[in-house]
């Protein structure tokens, strides 16, 4: 037994929709109870879920985040997430989109994986929507209308609105970074996260990294361990593992086949460094979550 993984957008008919994308009141889902799957899963599409009003727990990538509304969070394929709400009095909207989405409507191959988001590394991508709540409601209420009218060129709505809602939650972010004043130190962090998450899996030492940023592996080390609490090495290995755990819960690939697609040199170099990490044996964290 394996996480699930939901591949089609619609959560009502579990048909693959052809206009790849639907939208969700948060309300009709728990009446039904069909919201979600009753333990963690993953999609094979892009989610954005909007709680307006209501508390619960999101554990995304093995990690518990509570729910504080109105807050948004964005979900990006492959991430395993679980949503538990503690009450029926839920409020706000659930939107899944695949990739294709876009992809007739912006040239640019993966605009949306450009926003930081709708990052993989294992991040919790969620926005408190409290100081901008008015517009976030506003821009939710014309994409339901849209979605449920379906008026002429519907689709290209829905996008702009879409797009509309990323910009101010990038802008917001943006906005909140530079009032952090970031020094010459920090400014390497995020080019450092961005080449993680391209060669983590080939990567798996600071001295790749640093090369590519022109600094020595141990000034590296040093940055990260002053503005994110920790080593550039332990980054990597938290990288490493995550992207390990996620493929754990995939039972078509065994232990072997997993240490390959990271790119260790053996199985059992793989176990040791997992086992390392998280306490526990590949074999032994597969069967405590696949129960």
């Amino acid at each position: 037994m394996s996480f699930p993984i939901i591949n089609a957008c619609d959560l009502f008919t579990q048909k693959k929709s052809e206009n790849h994308i639907v939208v969700h009141q948060l309300s009709e889902l728990l009446q039904d109870d069909i919201y979600i799957p009753k333990k963690p899963h993953r999609h094979t599409f892009y989610q954005v879920l909007y709680v307006k009003k209501g508390k619960g727990f999101h554990h995304i990538d093995f990690q518990e985040n509570e729910i504080s509304s109105p807050q948004i969070f964005f979900l990006s394929p492959t991430q395993v997430h679980d949503l538990r709400f503690e009450n029926a009095e839920i409020e706000g909207f659930l939107i899944n989109f695949d990739e294709y989405f876009y992809n007739a409507f912006i040239s640019k191959i993966n605009f949306i994986d450009d926003f930081t988001f709708f990052n993989r590394n294992g991040k919790v991508s969620s926005f408190e929507a409290v100081k901008s709540q008015k517009e976030i409601d506003e821009i939710f209420s014309k994409i339901e209308k849209v979605f449920s009218e379906k008026p002429h060129h519907y689709l290209e709505f829905l996008r702009i609105y879409l797009l509309e809602l990323f910009l101010i939650v990038d802008g917001f972010q943006e906005k909140l970074e530079e009032e952090k004043q970031y020094s010459n130190q920090q400014h390497i962090i995020p080019k450092f996260e961005k080449l993680l998450e391209k060669h983590f899996h080939e990567a798996h030492y600071p001295k790749y990294y640093a090369e590519r940023l022109a600094i020595t592996a141990n000034y590296l080390n040093l940055v990260c361990k002053n503005y994110l609490g920790k080593t550039a090495g332990e980054l990597i290995r938290e990288r490493v593992i995550l992207e390990a755990k996620r493929l754990l819960v995939n039972s078509q690939l065994s232990v072997s086949e997993i240490a390959y697609q990271l790119h260790f040199d053996d199985n059992s170099y793989f176990t040791k460094f997992f086992k390392q990490s998280t306490g526990v044996t590949p074999f032994q964290f597969r069967s405590s979550v696949n129960v």
